[in-house]
């Protein structure tokens, strides 16, 4: 006699019961504080900065993972260096079987981070910056993201040696979609912008291939009365 016919529908009810009760146990209450307690020890430890998270939650039937209230420090402690009010990830299905993450939507809220200048021209987050050791080239990362949005961010950005310190405000970013899978390289990226710099408000909206070896792109940008060549000096690389 087939194994398989000994087993009674009461049995195989009750194992999948089982099974999706263990499921449902792992994503919505074992995972969320693992991941929190990960992200914590590895981010405070790759940036040598202290790190905090408000809350983690993850729902195993969407496959979303959402964080609230990440806060990164300054090495003193004593000053904020990046926050996040919230942080969302949908993850696709898709991705086991396209070598690839592929999100449907990732949004963050109140992004906001916190520059100096300091006297000897470096700046607070300069050692980030430093080249790595040289690897042999691996194939590219292959991802795809969809419905990016950066809402309400925030920038304070303080020039020690001049003495001065600039602001951005209601910065804004929506990306429909980013991708560098083969089929999609050759399809737009169609990006728009927005933020108040130093109280001039800066719109921007383009479309670009940046994964295409012509790096087609064409851009649209409506500012008044900034002065460009001046917040260019800031750049951190010549």
């Amino acid at each position: 006699m087939n194994p398989l016919h000994k087993v009674s529908p009461k049995k195989a009810a009750l194992t999948v019961l089982v099974l999706l009760t263990l499921f449902i146990l792992t994503g919505f209450f074992i995972l969320p504080p693992i991941l929190k307690s990960v992200m914590v020890d590895k981010l405070s430890e790759q940036l040598h900065r202290p790190v905090s998270i408000e809350k983690v939650k993850v729902n195993p039937f969407i496959l979303s993972v959402e964080i609230s209230g990440l806060t990164i420090g300054e090495p003193s402690g004593r000053k904020t260096f990046v926050s996040l009010g919230n942080l969302y990830l949908n993850l696709q299905s898709i991705s086991l079987i396209k070598g690839g993450p592929v999100l449907r939507e990732l949004r963050l809220d109140k992004p906001y981070i916190h520059i100096v200048r300091n006297q000897d021209q470096s700046y607070n987050f300069s050692y980030l910056m430093k080249p790595g050791e040289k690897k042999p080239p691996s194939k590219p990362f292959l991802f795809s993201l969809s419905n990016i949005q950066i809402l309400n961010g925030g920038i304070d950005f303080e020039d020690i040696p001049k003495g001065a310190n600039h602001t951005v405000r209601d910065l804004k970013l929506m990306v429909p979609m980013i991708s560098n899978f083969p089929h999609f390289v050759d399809t737009f990226v169609q990006p728009g912008f927005e933020a108040t710099v130093n109280g001039t408000p800066i719109v921007l909206k383009g479309r670009t291939k940046p994964f295409k070896d012509s790096l087609e792109t064409s851009l649209q940008i409506s500012v008044k009365d900034l002065d460009i060549p001046h917040y260019l000096a800031y750049l951190p690389v010549k």
